[in-house]
């Protein structure tokens, strides 16, 4: 089970990826570009086509000496006999078990573009309340501040309360901010929502995070009564186990109880 405490190295980290701590953050080096959970992303995105998928030998990172991922299968169904036609106004199906269309090739890219976590290195730092106003790599505050001087009694509060987190995000190793999640664990599944990143997307950034931490990611639906989410969303950091059920998550209103009451 992953920790907070994420300076420990995971026994299934594999030697390309390497992490050391910095001050109160920690650093996580991608040495090549890595699609997060490719075989089962791949996986999924074949069945929905119905086109033959590669075992588990297959060698599922994205970039080889073969080529890319997408190359590599198609040239995985080619050795099966299949055809990559390209699609037109009349191409009803893309697949029929004598060929593929390129559209299948295309798709399947953009699908795992989505995923792709570039080389390099990425600075985190998960840290405990307050979270005052303008102070969580966030140019501002947020509706979970009642105003720019008052904690006490705001949303923001009340997070820290319920056990509530921070995740920040640096740009490399200098202290400049550059984008922020709230976050918070539950039986050993972390809850990520409300993410803000300087340049794209919010998902974008909680992929490395996911590597970093060595756990699988999933989308999942977050509510709470008391606190805005945005679009109702979020993620859940997690063993792939644990994640098979987690569909959404409703953030509770109890404050748990301190150790001893």
């Amino acid at each position: 089970m992953a920790s907070l405490n994420v300076t420990k190295k995971s026994k299934s980290r594999k030697p390309t990826k390497k992490k050391e701590k910095i001050e109160n953050r920690f650093s996580f080096s991608l040495e090549k570009d890595s699609i997060l959970n490719a075989q089962e992303l791949v996986t999924g995105f074949l069945r929905n086509y119905k086109l033959p998928v590669p075992d588990s030998e297959f060698d599922w990172d994205w970039q080889t000496r073969r080529g890319n991922l997408t190359k590599r299968l198609r040239s995985f169904w080619e050795k099966k006999g299949l055809k990559c036609v390209k699609v037109n106004y009349f191409s009803y199906y893309d697949y029929d078990g004598t060929f593929f269309t390129d559209r299948v090739i295309a798709n399947l890219g953009q699908a795992l573009q989505t995923s792709l976590v570039p080389k390099g290195k990425y600075t985190f730092s998960i840290e405990k309340g307050p979270f005052n106003y303008g102070g969580y790599g966030h140019p501002g505050g947020s509706c979970w501040h009642t105003s720019k001087t008052q904690y006490e009694g705001s949303y923001a509060q009340y997070f820290e309360k319920i056990g509530g987190r921070i995740i920040k995000i640096f740009e490399n190793e200098n202290n400049r901010g550059v984008g922020r999640f709230w976050l918070l664990e539950r039986k050993g599944i972390f809850i990520v929502f409300n993410g803000y990143f300087k340049g794209q997307g919010s998902y974008k950034m909680i992929l490395p995070l996911s590597l970093a931490l060595g756990l699988n990611l999933k989308k999942i639906g977050v509510t709470c009564d008391f606190l805005h989410i945005n679009a109702r969303t979020g993620f859940a950091l997690g063993t792939k186990k644990q994640l098979e059920k987690i569909e959404t998550f409703k953030i509770s209103s109890r404050v748990p109880k301190e150790k001893g009451e």
